[in-house]
């Protein structure tokens, strides 16, 4: 299965945490996963995780909506986890783009 985590540019917190850990979890079991920006990259990627960058521009930026839109059409995840202050892009990119299953 395919799962895509996405989290904000915020501090290093429990989510974060939460999120490397999850990530670990997935990828040992089999899963392919792609986190989208994590203040944790540096130690994740030592730990081959796929990780990539939004540049989300700071404040509300609608734009992420669309960047979404493509990236799910793209990388077609059967998953999409995120929590936290992007659920306004993720979850209107997901819908439109097809993604079933949003967590």
């Amino acid at each position: 299965m395919k799962i895509v985590q996405i989290m904000p540019e915020f501090g290093l917190g429990g989510a974060e945490i939460m999120c490397e850990n999850l990530t670990y979890g997935l990828k040992k079991s089999g899963h392919t996963v792609i986190v989208y920006h994590s203040p944790i990259t540096e130690r994740m990627e030592q730990n081959n995780i796929d990780v990539r960058y939004m540049n989300k521009r700071a404040g509300l930026d609608l734009s992420m909506i669309f960047r979404l839109i493509k990236l799910f059409r793209k990388e077609k995840p059967d998953v999409v986890h995120t929590h936290r202050h992007v659920l306004q892009y993720v979850v209107p990119a997901a819908i439109l783009s097809g993604v079933k299953r949003r967590i």
